[in-house]
């Protein structure tokens, strides 16, 4: 609690002078409380130090009952900040100058001059004006540095977040180099090679091998196409420009025609097409919702053995529509099955070795879904036998009424 600067406090057992500095000290503004003895103003100050604690108290040095010094450390006991001045009518100055010593403020000798008391008083006052302000002050800087520390904390915390952001951009800026000089160097090389040996040898090539080569060619050019086409998406995603145009779609017509083109594609695989409900109505971007689901058809293909089966289900679960790829692949393990949303991911595993790709195909797909307000996430298999389960979840539209 701070100090009330118009508050004093007087204990002296010469009634006379107690009233005369009372009056004194009144006309200059101040409250007053008087007192007698030691004991008195000893036990109004621990009584009201909790509510209100004066500037000053004026004691004494020889009082009836206690000695004015005691009477100084009692005071001093609850209101640390109240200062002392010690009244003395001993012409001996050893007592006021060890009081000083002991911790009082100043000392008047008897009789003093009241000018002389308010000179003391006022210097008091612009004493203790400069110790709040200085406290002040000092909170005042306690606070800035605590903002200052919080401030630091957080800019830290966000270079932190940058560094590992920064860092995790350079893996995947490596982990891209790395994976594109590799993915463009096979159907470079195949170019490149095939097309020389057509340029060169063209006249001595039977047409079987030049349509070959030509077939290398062109499975080879679609090939890179492809791979530019998936790094233009994944750019766009990235940087929010994937520009879609949502309209009521029926989910199992879209499903339907995605699935009989894979048919054609891959005849030596078994698709299993299972439309469970009869509205599939949702508002997506027909074009990229077939996109989507040929990644995710793709995928399975590639870790599909020959003869493999792949199975696709559509339905309807409360306000959202489900699709659901499950393959006969390898599976992937729990630990990995968030990571193969991340771009450019691909397990070490033999699987992947045999398989070209950049791995970037789910990473689009969980990019096409959630700009359509959908999910995307690997499951388990509901069929019982090995392998992978992709489910597609969009929110279902509510066919309009004719």
């Amino acid at each position: 609690m701070n100090l009330d600067q118009k508050l004093i406090y007087l204990v002296d057992d010469e009634e006379g002078v107690r009233r005369s500095l009372e009056t004194i000290l009144r006309d200059e503004g101040y409250t007053v409380h008087g007192f007698p003895n030691g004991r008195e103003i000893v036990a109004f100050t621990e009584k009201e130090a909790p509510r209100s604690r004066p500037i000053l108290a004026l004691v004494d040095l020889r009082l009836p009952d206690i000695d004015g010094v005691e009477v100084m450390h009692k005071i001093k006991a609850v209101s640390p900040e109240t200062e002392i001045l010690m009244l003395t009518g001993n012409p001996d100055m050893t007592s006021a100058i060890e009081s000083v010593n002991a911790g009082a403020y100043a000392y008047l000798l008897k009789p003093y001059q009241f000018d002389d008391i308010k000179r003391t008083i006022r210097r008091l006052t612009e004493k203790q004006k400069l110790i709040e302000e200085n406290r002040e002050l000092t909170e005042k800087l306690k606070k800035w540095n605590e903002k200052l520390e919080d401030e630091v904390f957080r800019r830290t915390v966000a270079l932190r977040d940058s560094y590992r952001k920064l860092e995790t951009l350079y893996q995947m800026r490596s982990q891209f180099v790395s994976i594109m000089s590799h993915e463009l160097r096979t159907p470079t090389t195949a170019l490149v090679g095939f097309a020389e040996t057509l340029r060169t040898g063209w006249d001595h090539l039977s047409k079987e091998k030049i349509q070959d080569y030509l077939n290398i060619i062109s499975v080879e050019s679609s090939r890179m196409v492809t791979l530019m086409s998936e790094i233009f998406e994944i750019s766009r995603i990235h940087e929010g420009k994937l520009e879609l145009h949502p309209e009521s779609a029926d989910l199992g017509g879209l499903v339907k025609e995605v699935v009989d083109d894979f048919r054609g594609r891959h005849p030596k695989i078994s698709f299993g097409f299972h439309l469970r409900s009869d509205s599939m109505a949702a508002r997506v971007d027909p074009g990229y919702f077939k996109t989507m689901l040929d990644h995710i058809l793709s995928n399975a293909v590639k870790y599909t053995p020959p003869e493999g089966h792949i199975l696709i289900f559509a339905e309807r679960t409360g306000d959202r529509c489900a699709i659901r790829v499950e393959d006969d692949g390898p599976g992937i393990p729990r630990e990995l099955q968030e990571k193969v949303f991340e771009p450019f991911f691909r397990s070490m595993d033999n699987v992947n070795r045999k398989n070209p790709g950049a791995g970037l195909g789910l990473t689009i797909s969980r990019g096409i879904v959630n700009n359509m307000g959908g999910d995307i996430q690997l499951a388990q298999k509901i069929t019982g036998r090995s392998g992978c389960a992709v489910v597609v979840t969009v929110p279902f539209q509510t066919p309009a009424k004719e």
